[in-house]
């Protein structure tokens, strides 16, 4: 783009230059989503390892928002080893807020944290920060021209809200709703086209597969390169001593019935023989993975009269009788 500027400033007016069609919509081209603020300073410092020489505005002010406030410990990283497991403490060890969004802009001298969405180059955000930039503005143009996207910790965003991701990718390589100030002249042709999801790279990254993102790498990644699955095998886990794994079967003919399948088997079948035991109804543990089952479970809970329970999820701890 700044060959492309010099070309033009020197070119003769009357016969500038056509072969330059080098520029998105928008300015942002990367994309980084994420779960936490710790995140967010991972990257940061990865970025900011790779750049020396150049000069970082707003640096002090990045490490005061998305660090952990001035005297505070973090319990985490200060409690004996083998007090937490280690992928806890790597998972949420500092900031753990999920709502956040920074542009930053990267020259040839500087890197600009805290830039303008439009005049950036680069995004960090979580899906929840993202989605309230975009429902409060109501438009995600900047997303438009991202040619390059990373979802890290995809195995801790499906811990959260899918949803909000979802909503994102709704948003990635849409027409923009308004100019920007862009100059159509320069704007590489497969974006007019409508065709930059063929053309987006996107990697996404995870401790294991889950569903949603097997979901998201069949019906979303569209890059006409071709796609690939990297996987790590692992040892298989030996399952401790005394503990009995024990899968049960429940029918369900559609994928689209399954969560009311599987809700309706839980309250009618799994859950009255957990009750009817003594040691099982005050010594079981109920894991929900998604939030709206969770929500689910937690309303029918609510409901039975005389049953004791302790709720414990990201929004809240409570305890109810």
């Amino acid at each position: 783009m700044l060959k492309n500027n010099e070309r033009i400033a020197k070119a003769d007016p009357d016969t500038p230059p056509e072969d330059v069609q080098d520029q998105g919509f928008t300015r942002p081209t990367v994309l980084i989503l994420l779960p936490f603020r710790n995140s967010a300073m991972d990257w940061f410092r990865a970025i900011t390892s790779h750049t020396t020489g150049q000069q970082v505005e707003n640096q002090a002010r990045f490490l005061s928002e998305y660090g952990l406030p001035e005297g505070v410990v973090d319990k985490l990283t200060s409690a004996e080893p083998g007090t937490y497991p280690s992928d806890h403490v790597e998972t949420f060890k500092g900031n753990v807020d999920d709502n956040f969004r920074i542009g930053v802009k990267m020259t040839r001298k500087t890197v600009k944290m805290f830039s303008e969405f439009y005049q950036c180059d680069l995004i960090l955000a979580s899906p929840l920060g993202l989605r309230r930039s975009i429902e409060k503005e109501k438009n995600g143009d900047y997303l438009s021209s991202i040619e390059m996207l990373i979802i890290d910790q995809m195995d801790v965003l499906t811990m959260q809200n899918w949803e909000h991701v979802k909503f994102v990718m709704s948003h990635m390589n849409k027409l923009p709703k308004e100019s920007h100030d862009t100059d159509f002249s320069r704007i590489k042709p497969w974006y007019l086209d409508g065709l930059a999801p063929y053309f987006r790279q996107s990697i996404l990254i995870s401790s294991f597969d889950t569903p949603e993102l097997r979901a998201m790498y069949n019906n979303e990644l569209k890059n006409l390169a071709g796609k690939v699955r990297i996987e790590k095998r692992w040892a298989p886990v030996e399952i401790p001593d005394g503990v009995k794994p024990n899968f049960v079967h429940f029918d369900c003919v559609s994928p689209q019935d399954e969560a009311d399948k599987r809700f309706h088997h839980f309250t009618t079948q799994l859950l009255p023989s957990i009750m009817k035991s003594a040691v099982q109804s005050t010594n079981t543990v109920i894991f929900v993975p998604s939030s709206y089952d969770f929500i689910r479970v937690h309303n029918h809970f609510r409901k039975q009269v005389g049953v004791a329970f302790a709720v414990l999820s990201e929004w809240v701890v409570s305890l109810h009788a």
